[in-house]
C-alpha cells in the first residue's frame, strides 16, 4: 500500500499529462525513468483517462501524431522492401515507429518476408563472404573459445549463485511487477515461496537420499510432507503475532516467518513419493498411521 501511494504521489495527472504531451515522452520512457514496469504506467493513463495516442512518427525531432497506415501503404512498402530491397529495420528507422509495425503491415498485405540470407542485398553477401575468406582462428583461440563453451566453466560458484539471487531479491515484485493483481497471493503462499523453504525441502530430500520413505521409491516425483501439519504450524505462528494482519500485513509476516523455527526443522519433514504415499497420508491412510 505505502509503495502505491508513493507512485500515485509521483505519477499525477498533471505530470503525465506534461511529461507526455508537452516533453514527448512515451510510456516506455516515462516508466524507465521511475524504474517502474510499464503497466504501473500504463494503469495511470487509465486511472486519469488520458488518452494514448497511437501510431507515433518523428519529423524533424518532435512527434507528430498521425496514423502510421496513411504512410505504410501497400505501395508505399513494394516500392521499398521489394523492389529497393531496404530492410523494415531500415524503414522502421526512417519513418520513427517500431519494427514490428513494419512486420504487421507487410504481414496484412500479404508481402513476402525475406528471411536469413535472403534480406541481405547481393553486394552485401559478396563484402561478408570477401570478409571471411581465409580467415583461421589460430590453436590458442580455438582452446579458448572451447574452454569458455564447456559446460563445468559455465556453472555458478555457490557464492555466486548466492550474490545473484540477493541482487534479484525484491525486485519485480508487488506493485512493481507488471502482473500486479491487488495482492491476491495467500500469505500461506508467500512463505511456502520463499528460498528457506526451498532449501528446508532440498535438506529433507538429501537426508532421505531421495528415497520414499513409504515404498522406499528412489527418485521420481517427490513431496517434503509435514509429520506435523503445515495450517498447524501456521496457526501456532499467526498467535505470536496478533497485532498483525495475515491479509493486510503479508509482507511483514513473510520476513517475521524467516525467523520462525518451526517451519524450518528438518526432523519434521519426511520424504514421500507425491502419488500414491502423500495422496493416502493425507487422507488418513492406517499403513501409512507411522509416518
Amino acid at each position: 500500500m505505502n509503495a502505491t501511494k508513493e507512485i500515485d504521489k509521483i505519477l499525477t495527472k498533471d505530470y503525465l499529462l506534461d511529461i507526455y504531451n508537452n516533453q514527448h515522452l512515451s510510456i516506455t520512457q516515462i516508466a524507465s525513468l521511475h524504474n517502474l514496469d510499464w503497466c504501473v504506467v500504463q494503469r495511470r493513463f487509465k486511472r486519469y483517462s488520458i488518452p494514448i495516442l497511437k501510431g507515433m512518427v518523428i519529423h524533424k525531432g518532435k512527434k507528430v501524431f498521425t496514423l502510421l497506415d496513411k504512410i505504410l501503404t501497400k505501395e508505399y512498402l513494394i516500392e521499398n522492401y521489394v523492389n529497393k530491397r531496404l530492410s523494415a529495420n531500415r524503414i522502421a528507422h526512417l519513418i520513427g515507429c517500431e519494427y514490428s509495425a513494419i512486420l504487421r503491415r507487410l504481414q496484412y498485405y500479404n508481402i513476402l518476408i525475406r528471411r536469413g540470407e535472403e534480406s541481405h542485398t547481393e553486394d552485401t553477401k559478396e563484402r561478408r563472404k570477401l570478409s571471411k575468406a581465409g580467415f583461421h582462428h589460430s590453436k590458442k583461440s580455438k582452446e579458448k573459445m572451447s574452454k569458455s563453451r564447456s559446460s563445468a566453466d559455465r556453472i555458478h560458484k555457490s557464492e555466486t549463485k548466492e550474490k545473484i539471487r540477493r541482487s534479484m531479491t525484491g525486485k519485480n515484485k508487488g506493485i512493481a511487477n507488471g502482473s500486479w493483481n491487488g495482492g491476491i497471493t495467500s500469505l500461506t503462499s508467500k512463505i511456502r515461496s520463499l528460498p528457506e523453504y526451498r532449501e528446508w525441502r532440498t535438506l529433507v530430500f538429501e537426508r532421505d537420499v531421495y528415497t520414499c520413505s513409504c515404498c522406499n521409491k528412489k527418485g521420481g516425483n517427490l513431496v517434503a510432507h509435514h509429520k506435523i501439519e503445515f495450517f498447524k504450524i501456521f496457526n501456532d505462528f499467526l498467535k505470536m503475532y496478533p497485532q498483525y494482519n495475515p491479509i493486510d500485513d503479508k509482507e511483514m509476516l513473510r520476513s517475521l516467518s524467516i525467523t520462525y523455527s518451526p517451519f524450518w526443522d528438518i526432523s519434521n519433514g519426511v520424504t514421500v513419493c507425491k502419488e500414491p504415499c502423500h495422496l493416502k497420508i493425507c487422507h488418513g491412510g492406517k499403513f501409512y498411521a507411522g509416518i
